[in-house]
């Protein structure tokens, strides 16, 4: 999820100017429960990988040990 997200945020937007990459990454709650972000004149949708039903996190913290 936060590599897809970062490739979005450094691609996906119309910028006059790239960006160099080496900002912060922020995580946002809304992401962590599936939800993306819409595309509006600025950028283009995200869609979140985990956004499918298959993936739940509440209390499955094993989910960090699976590669």
């Amino acid at each position: 999820m936060i590599y897809s997200n970062e490739v979005w945020y450094l691609t996906g937007y119309n910028r006059k100017k790239p960006l160099k990459g080496s900002g912060p990454i922020c995580i946002y709650k809304p992401w962590l429960c599936g939800l993306g972000v819409p595309a509006n004149s600025n950028h283009v949708e995200w869609v979140n990988p985990f956004a499918s039903p298959e993936y739940k996190f509440d209390n499955a913290w094993y989910n960090l040990w699976i590669d």
